[in-house]
């Protein structure tokens, strides 16, 4: 019995120091390749640097760049096993998003995700290959002119009603915080647009409050760290985690948990031929389910995947359109609000063109959004200084190649694009690259367009991207047909961002100001 006990012990402590080994072997991983990187910040062998990007209150897009300026343009770093090089370089960031996507089809993705070629329930932002093509498709003609223009009259409905609430906010003469307002509008519009909400719940909706602890809870509980470290048994903490979601409040399983229920009903009422009024994304995908998908096939791989969506692609498809269409919409309007503050000039001319195009009419059409170049310039200006979903600038490697001056990245390593550096690089935006100018928009180099990325890059430019526009455009041009946005002394002198993956600022404090005989 002794010799057993023996063994197994001897056996344990084996396999022990031989997962040891392994792990300091892949902690120099890009230093044997001659790669510069943050070898010396090391919580321990095996953690590596994920503490550090993991950080919930500090996005790590700040801390690649603070990386950079230490290690260059081209560095490497550990998440637990999972290898990422960043990059800061034009043509690098180029060759991965666009020329070379069929070697870098998949994200780097939050390793308690799981598989997203066989996982049931998958959407458009997490799949790859294939599916990705095939959910690609059910997606984009959510996103067409037709359909954004069936859509528009809810989301003028929508930003109307927060024009109201705006003005209450006004009649206070207190400073407020903006964001929340924005928070509201933008998850009314894709309740509303994607989800099939009847009426506006704004102010009155517990899905903010359910939507925000997904986004800030799910990328900072213990299962999520540990995937990240040990990304292979990703799969296997995310089903623990659905199944303490049994008995405890998990916001993801009931986020999901409701949106079944949604399709469903939705199902179930097309089945008994039920006529509805109400045009929203569920419709969309599954008329385009119905009538028009094609196979998924893809290059490389030759892989197929059959064209019918599944309930648990549907759900997913909503899920990512609920979260994507929420947060980083609202972001961006929060902080476009900020530098409209903080630049008085620029709002004028943002406010002058709103006059020529839209006047005082409550109703503003597609194509006078469409119309709106200084308000596309503002908007870009801003993302370009808040690029608030700088995460999805990401790759994983699913064909080895080589990129840039030789470099040889493997299968399911992760490539990274430092949005901060590559945003502000001087040599490419010039010497004012740190001032809010939406007049560099107007003229892009070529070089500019290659650093760029707000809305990832290539084929897998992200699906939503005319909505958001439309969305910011349209509640911008409603609050600045009647009000000026100042600062206060309350007014933060620099916008903190929080968030691990989504930038979100915690706060923007302004004041409204009555624009009178304006027109």
């Amino acid at each position: 019995m002794l010799d057993v006990f023996t063994s197994v012990f001897i056996l344990l402590i084996t396999s022990f120091a031989f997962l040891y080994v392994k792990f300091i072997y892949d902690s120099n991983y890009w230093k044997r390749r001659g790669i510069a990187g943050p070898y010396h910040l090391k919580t321990n062998s095996i953690e590596n640097q994920a503490p550090l990007v993991l950080n919930i209150n500090y996005p790590n897009v700040l801390l690649f760049r603070e990386w950079t300026k230490e290690y260059g343009p081209i560095y490497g770093y550990n998440e637990g096993q999972r290898k990422v090089l960043v990059i800061s370089v034009p043509e690098i960031a180029h060759e991965v998003m666009v020329k070379k996507f069929e070697y870098f089809h998949g994200r780097k993705l939050n390793p308690i995700v799981g598989d997203v070629v066989h996982d049931p329930r998958v959407h458009v932002f997490n799949a790859k290959g294939a599916r990705w093509k095939r959910l690609r498709n059910t997606a984009s003609p959510c996103f067409n002119a037709a359909n954004l223009k069936k859509i528009l009259p809810t989301i003028q409905d929508c930003a109307n009603i927060t024009k109201t609430f705006l003005d209450k906010a006004y009649a206070t003469k207190k400073p407020f915080n903006i964001h929340s307002y924005f928070q509201e509008f933008t998850m009314d519009v894709i309740c509303r647009v994607a989800l099939g909400q009847d009426k506006t719940l704004q102010f009155e909706n517990p899905n903010v409050e359910l939507v925000k602890q997904v986004l800030f809870k799910f990328a900072n509980n213990p299962l999520d760290y540990w995937a990240h470290v040990f990304p292979k048994i990703g799969p296997y903490l995310k089903k623990i985690m659905f199944a303490i979601g049994k008995f405890k409040h998990i916001p993801i399983k009931d986020c999901i948990d409701q949106l079944y229920g949604t399709v469903a009903k939705r199902k179930a009422e097309r089945s008994k031929n039920d006529e509805t009024t109400s045009v929203d994304f569920i419709d969309l995908i599954l008329d385009v389910e119905d009538n028009s998908v094609i196979d998924g096939t893809f290059e490389k791989t030759n892989m197929k995947v059959p064209k019918k969506l599944t309930d648990e692609e549907i759900v997913g498809q909503c899920f990512v359109f609920l979260l994507a269409g929420f947060d980083t919409t609202a972001n961006t309007l929060g902080n476009t609000a900020w530098f409209l503050a903080k630049n008085p000039k620029i709002q004028q001319k943002l406010c002058e063109e709103i006059d020529d195009i839209c006047g005082n009419r409550s109703e503003i059409s597609y194509e006078e959004l469409g119309s709106m170049p200084y308000t596309d310039a503002v908007m870009k200006e801003t993302l370009r200084h808040y690029p608030v979903a700088a995460f999805a600038a990401s790759r994983e490697c699913q064909i080895p190649t080589t990129i840039g001056p030789g470099i040889e990245i493997e299968k399911d390593v992760c490539v990274a694009l430092d949005l901060y550096t590559l945003h502000f690089d001087k040599n490419i935006w010039g010497e004012d690259s740190e001032e809010f100018k939406p007049e560099r928009f107007f003229d892009l180099s070529p070089l500019q367009q290659m650093s760029y990325y707000p809305f990832g890059g290539g084929p897998r430019l992200c699906v939503g991207m005319r909505l958001s526009y439309i969305e910011e455009k349209l509640i911008l041009a409603k609050i600045l047909q009647n009000y000026f946005i100042r600062e206060c002394s309350e007014t933060e002198t620099k916008l903190k961002q929080m968030g691990n993956t989504i930038s979100t600022p915690e706060k923007v404090t302004i004041v409204l100001e009555k624009r009178n005989n304006h027109l």
